[in-house]
């Protein structure tokens, strides 16, 4: 996912800079802020849980892992939403 960061927020910037003077800039600058978010919902919410898991051992998991994979859940469910508002 990281791998996506960069361009899309780039040819967000460029195709928002472009629609400016015409009638879907609040519409390119909402799409702009919801990308801002959902990269900062993958970033704060997923990396640290995946992080986590690697060091995991299966037989053995940590006594709340199901909590923070619930808590990961949300993360994920709130960046789609972001992601199809954008």
């Amino acid at each position: 996912m990281p791998l996506f960061f960069l361009p899309a927020t780039l040819t967000a910037i460029v195709l928002t800079a472009l629609s400016a003077g015409s009638t879907i800039l609040a519409l390119s600058l909402t799409a702009l802020a919801t990308l801002a978010v959902w990269i900062y919902i993958r970033i704060i919410g997923t990396v640290k849980i995946n992080s986590a898991s690697l060091d995991w051992d299966p037989d053995h998991p940590p006594a709340s892992w199901r909590e923070q994979i619930n808590k990961a859940e949300e993360f994920h469910i709130t960046g789609t939403w972001m992601t199809v508002i954008a």
